[in-house]
């Protein structure tokens, strides 16, 4: 007897020249190396099986005279006999057909059955799919390890296969569009083609390397943070003066929201893998919906804190009292209404029952988010903004680590709600612990005859936040409901990289408003001159970034989500990337005019933009989809900076 054997560890085939297979004399007891899925040949007459062929066996080396109609004998070396088998295929060849059956263990009885011809049927397990016919030519360009370059030209549609190992990790794209890579004959790779020229590669990129490079990307922050620590202790001392605390207020702030959403974007590259565009669709839904509710319960106290308690301090225990007091009786008032979406979700929306639990769970989630807004908002009145910054490098640590555990043990989009709820409680147990002892704060009792006053005063903040959202958000529930969650993974994967580069002006915003308000309290020129500088430094940043970010789209998208998001997500940054520098400027105008207790105003100008945004989108999603949508953000926005501006 024989043993043929074709070892392919980790996805890749082991073979002598690619077309060589070796034939060992059997040995007691018999082994087989892992992940053999050849077993050994005890007749002559396997030689003959169409198997063989599909994998390319083509020359046969062995110390026995064989006698099979199979193979014939080429050549010798000692006492080795070198046969060739003629009926071998190329390791790359088009196959004009299809059988598409139920199970694996149907296409292992289909590819062992008589009559198998993988030159011209591919076996498939899965639902039937397109009829083909094509006919053409495959040649393999380049091969190594991990990586595998083919040319085919197809005179209609038809598959490729490649005589090599599948397995988990292997990806292809077809002239740079990411495709699916199918296991066909039980074995091999096939990919499905169009007619035409195509470049096909292939590419071996399993998660555990991508995973592995995160937590190591996590490891080394972490050792950066403790050899930085002298420095920060530095940055985290007492202010010279007023431009010495806008400077490191944003500075600081700055870094380390660069520093969370580099974290962010490696768990992000971990999590759109794991999930897919399907997956990510749905919790960025959940994740929206979630928002509306957070608008209502934090109703715009957070502004009116940061504004009132920068010109009074002493008010700053009063005015946390009240607004725990106003978003408890919010949230009691919006409970009933998260409920009814939750239990009646799936009836009226057609939501799964993940995106209802993770909707739910990150609902439970703002009662404690909502007590750390209202003491994060002190240390901003306070301008100590450095203090939550570092706190928040902290809670991104440990929130990207409990997800990529989560994702890992197949918890999905309940486990990252799940870690939401888990991180905003220990998150308001350190604020406060931090504000009692950094901020003195004083724990004292609402007042509540000065709750409907408050209530008024920041009534147009909350109109203004819920025209925001749907300035802003309304086209994710749209997308939602015209075109479905994957063309909502497809949009959101765009939009994390202008969630990243929107850092800037809201941290720059953030730690220039408290000095804003003090130069509108004077009713002198401050208001103005300050508004003017800090709007053509934001315009030098956001203009480059811009047209950068334009040239390197596609290049972005492949970094953050791979191939599964390109090229639509791609083609949706190029188009929204457009709309940033107006968006600088927007944060700072709203800002300076809730500091100059004009926030009503800005209500009007919302309402243009949002009306704009709804019935443009409305219109247009339907026939260009994410697309549309990506042109209607673009326009939008340079609408309310006009608005905004008129209204100065």
């Amino acid at each position: 007897g024989v043993l043929l054997g074709v070892p392919t560890i980790g996805g890749y085939d082991t073979m002598i020249s690619s077309d060589f297979v070796r034939i060992w004399s059997l040995v007691e007891p018999p082994v087989d190396l892992p992940y053999n899925k050849i077993g050994r040949l005890h007749q002559a007459g396997s030689l003959a099986s169409p198997i063989l062929d599909l994998l390319g066996v083509r020359y046969v080396l062995t110390t026995s005279s064989l006698d099979s109609p199979a193979v014939r004998l080429v050549g010798t070396s000692g006492p080795v006999r070198i046969y060739e088998r003629p009926t071998a295929l190329p390791r790359a060849q088009i196959v004009g057909q299809a059988d598409w059956v139920a199970s694996d263990d149907a296409v292992l009885a289909a590819v062992a059955a008589p009559g198998f011809r993988p030159d011209q049927v591919v076996v498939l397990s899965g639902p039937a799919g397109p009829a083909d016919g094509g006919h053409g030519t495959a040649a393999i360009q380049s091969y190594s390890f991990n990586r595998v370059t083919v040319d085919a030209t197809l005179d209609g549609s038809g598959w490729l296969v490649l005589a090599d190992t599948n397995a988990p990790g292997w990806k292809a794209t077809v002239d740079g569009v990411a495709v699916p890579v199918l296991t066909a004959d039980g074995y091999v790779r096939a990919v499905h083609l169009t007619t035409g020229t195509h470049r096909i590669v292939f590419s071996y990129v399993p998660l555990s390397i991508e995973i592995g490079a995160f937590v190591s990307f996590l490891g080394a922050i972490v050792l950066l943070l403790i050899a930085t620590l002298p420095l920060w202790r530095r940055l985290i001392g007492h202010y010279a003066g007023q431009a010495d605390r806008v400077i490191r207020n944003t500075t600081l702030p700055m870094f380390t929201s660069f520093l969370n959403k580099a974290i962010d974007f490696g768990f992000a590259g971990v999590m759109l893998r794991i999930l897919g565009p399907t997956s990510v669709g749905e919790y960025t839904f959940a994740v929206i919906l979630m928002g509306y509710f957070d608008i209502f319960t934090n109703f715009g106290l957070g502004t009116l804190i940061i504004r009132d308690v920068a010109r009074d301090r002493s008010a700053s225990g009063r005015y946390v009292a009240n607004t725990v007091a106003i978003r408890v009786a919010l949230i009691a008032i919006a409970s009933p209404v998260a409920a009814v979406l939750v239990f009646f979700g799936h009836t009226w929306f057609g939501l799964g029952s993940p995106v209802l639990v993770a909707f739910a769970l990150l609902t439970v989630a703002l009662i404690p988010g909502n007590l750390t807004s209202a003491l994060n908002s002190l240390f901003y009145a306070g301008e100590r903004i450095e203090i939550p910054a570092v706190i928040t490098v902290a809670t991104t640590l440990a929130r990207v680590a409990l997800g990529t555990t989560a994702l890992l043990l197949g918890a999905g989009i309940v486990g990252l709600a799940a870690v939401s709820l888990l991180l905003n409680v220990i998150l308001v147990i350190t604020f406060f612990v931090v504000a009692r002892k950094v901020l003195h704060l004083q724990l004292v009792r609402p007042v509540l005859a000065e709750l409907p006053a408050m209530l008024r005063e920041t009534y147009p903040l909350f109109l203004n936040l819920v025209l925001v959202t749907i300035f802003f958000k309304i086209d994710i529930l749209l997308l939602q409901a015209l075109k479905g969650s994957e063309t909502v993974g497809y949009y959101a994967t765009a939009y994390k990289w202008l969630d990243g580069f929107l850092i800037i002006p809201s941290t720059f915003t953030f730690a220039i408003f408290p000095a804003l308000s003090r130069y509108a309290d004077q009713k002198g020129e401050g208001l103005r001159a300050a508004y003017d500088v800090s709007v053509r430094m934001l315009l030098c940043l956001a203009l480059p970034i811009a047209g950068s970010v334009a040239f390197l789209s596609g290049d972005l998208i492949l970094a953050l989500g791979g191939q599964a998001y390109y090229p639509t997500s791609a083609y949706a940054l190029t188009i929204l990337i457009c709309f940033l520098p107006f968006s600088y400027i927007n944060g700072l105008t709203q800002y300076a005019l809730v500091a100059a207790n004009r926030q009503r105003s800005i209500t009007i100008a919302f309402f243009v933009a949002a009306t704009f945004n709804l019935g443009a989108n409305l219109v247009l999603i339907p026939r260009y989809g994410l697309y549309a949508t990506s042109v209607v953000t673009v326009l939008r926005s340079e609408e309310h900076t006009s608005e905004l501006q008129s209204r100065q």
